[in-house]
């Protein structure tokens, strides 16, 4: 299964938390413009001048936001800003947070070089769909780099928390910073090789479950045929490995959100409430009105697992229904008992006609996190109707994905996100990554 082994982390020399602090980015996928601009602004070392980079008008194949980014990148570990461990070992990444229901967590991962394999072969389990823009990207920034400048987000199954236990023992603290969001982040070091053999001995034995980074993943692919092809074939070449970031599914501090949708363009007819109720009866739902869209998130929880459910406001936010349908009883509890997969195979697709292929270019479909927000998009007009999901249960999660199901794109929002900067790797030609 899972062939997980040490490497070198680069990461900023600083041993200054306040420093620090301000220059770690969160990952390139959540940056809005105006935080790219304020992250650029905010430290002439700050980690985004890697991880995205400016585009100019007059961008060249040989002068691009990519070769500026490789340019800065030799230039921060020449003048000592960036350092690269020595000799490899795994690292001990712990995110403490404040949960979105008040209480203080910790969620910990495992930092190693992950060898690649194609999702075929069940050892890495993807569980969204992809989309070619951001693989394109990501592509040409660790070509010009050299470098993963973020990991993978991924789960494995390991209820006595056996790999996190052994490394406890043996980790050596080497940075830590609280972000402007109040999330510490901290970095320890394990090299003791005794616990790293016994650490990559247990994974051997597990699956992989991709809870964020799809599109890194099939990037490090991708770069590492792109490599094979024009060098000698080695299988332990650094580029036949990816970097991830691992924590147990039982780890206390997983949260997973929903992510809300945004129908827009889409025709409701002379009768918007009989429109959707009339889509919702094909589908096999009840229908039940609310009084007031702001109860959707509440009533939600009210539901029990046995029953697919979400809710659809419109009419400017003025008309809202929760609805619901048996789980399917058989013995497998299939895809189609999770809500994401429900509304979009059978609502959004047979019910309103909307391709999946459509719905991955987000022709009429955008995401939003807060179910606030999406209220007040239908209330101002931006979206024609909105619905409010539940999180998808992890354990279905993992059950689904690991029979090579994947989910529609963003069924899953896990907080908080891995920053960036705190630990990378680069990828040197040459280098063998060795098997502890």
């Amino acid at each position: 299964m899972a062939d997980v082994r040490p490497f070198r982390a680069c990461r900023y020399a600083t041993t200054d938390s306040a420093l620090l602090a301000r220059l770690l980015t969160p990952p390139y996928d959540i940056i809005s413009p105006s935080e790219q601009r304020a992250l650029h602004d905010s430290h002439p070392n700050n980690f985004v001048r890697l991880e995205l980079g400016y585009t100019r008008d007059d961008d060249t194949e040989s002068d691009n936001r990519y070769t500026r980014s490789a340019k800065t990148m030799r230039s921060w570990f020449e003048k000592g800003t960036l350092i690269e461990d020595a000799t490899p070992a795994l690292y001990v990444y712990d995110q403490s947070f404040q949960d979105p229901w008040g209480a203080r967590r910790t969620r910990r991962s495992v930092v190693a070089a992950v060898r690649l394999v194609p999702f075929e072969e069940r050892v890495v389990l993807p569980h969204e769909r992809t989309l070619s823009a951001p693989k394109e990207d990501r592509f040409r920034l660790i070509s010009a780099l050299g470098a993963q400048t973020s990991p993978v987000f991924g789960l494995y199954e390991d209820p006595a928390n056996t790999v996190l236990s052994a490394l406890d023992f043996s980790k050596k603290l080497v940075s830590r910073a609280t972000t402007p969001d109040g999330i510490t982040h901290a970095l320890a070091r394990v090299d003791a090789r005794e616990t790293i053999r016994a650490v990559a001995g247990f994974l051997k034995s597990r699956q992989i479950l991709i809870a964020d980074g799809h599109h890194r993943y099939e990037t490090a692919l991708r770069y590492a045929a792109s490599v094979s092809a024009r060098s000698v074939k080695n299988p332990n070449a650094a580029s036949n490995f990816t970097l991830f970031a691992l924590t147990p599914l039982s780890d206390r501090g997983l949260v997973i959100l929903p992510t809300h949708r945004l129908l827009r363009d889409v025709d409701l007819g002379p009768n918007p409430d009989e429109t959707i109720r009339g889509k919702l009866r094909g589908a096999g739902f009840d229908a039940t009105p609310l009084a007031s869209a702001a109860e959707c998130e509440a009533e939600l929880a009210k539901i029990n697992d046995d029953r697919v459910a979400f809710a659809v406001v419109h009419h400017r936010a003025k008309s809202a229904f929760i609805a619901t349908r048996p789980v399917p009883t058989d013995a497998t509890r299939n895809e189609t008992a999770l809500d994401v997969v429900a509304l979009h195979e059978d609502l959004l697709t047979r019910g309103f006609g909307l391709s999946a292929e459509s719905q991955a270019r987000q022709e009429n479909l955008s995401y939003v996190k807060s179910a606030a927000e999406a209220v007040a998009a239908v209330a101002d007009g931006r979206a024609t109707f909105a619905v409010i999901l539940r999180s998808t249960p992890l354990n279905d999660l993992f059950r689904v994905t690991s029979r090579g199901v994947r989910l529609p794109q963003k069924s899953t929002y896990f907080v908080p996100k891995i920053v960036s900067g705190l630990f990378f790797r680069r990828i040197e030609p040459l280098e063998t990554i060795e098997d502890p």
